[in-house]
């Protein structure tokens, strides 16, 4: 009865290892590239398009984790502070900065999408990160969900600028 208990463990412990080294190749060779490719056209259409400049972003320090990040432009908020201090009399432009797009491989073979959001010396979200999707197996990473939080992420470009603007016309 117990050796058929550590041989039923055994066998789920190699299926695991299996799985996991199969996460890691999927990752490498398939799902990493596509988002990639997936950023670059984003890049090429935001520039034709003429809108914001993005950049890309690859980490892969250890052979089983691995990061890209799709990272906006610091853009001016439109508020202008005008300094008046013994030493410096000038305009103070508030800029905003930080905001990207990040897909992530964990070690332990599951993808994190999330978006930070931009700060500013005026302006910081409640929460550090937003979690979009978690958990993902590689091959749950489909083209619609790599599309929709990018399109999350321009939603909150969206609501950032219409927050400025509100906060411009009260001040």
């Amino acid at each position: 009865m117990r050796s058929n208990l550590f041989s039923r463990e055994a066998l789920q412990f190699k299926v695991s290892k299996d799985s996991l080294r199969f996460s890691r190749l999927n990752w490498n060779l398939v799902f990493k590239p596509r988002v990639k490719s997936f950023f670059e056209q984003a890049i090429l259409s935001c520039n034709e398009a003429g809108h914001l400049s993005f950049s890309i972003f690859e980490s892969s320090n250890t052979e089983n984790e691995g990061t890209l990040q799709l990272t906006a432009p610091k853009q001016y908020t439109g508020i202008t502070d005008f300094i008046d201090e013994p030493n410096r009399k000038s305009p103070s432009s508030d800029i905003e900065k930080g905001a990207s797009l990040v897909v992530s491989f964990t070690a332990v073979g599951t993808v994190l999408i999330l978006i930070t959001p931009y700060t500013s010396d005026r302006l910081n979200s409640n929460g550090k990160n937003i979690i979009l999707k978690n958990n993902l197996r590689p091959e749950q990473l489909t083209k619609k969900i790599t599309y929709q939080a990018f399109k999350r992420l321009f939603y909150l470009f969206a609501i950032n600028k219409c927050f400025w603007l509100l906060l411009y016309e009260r001040t």
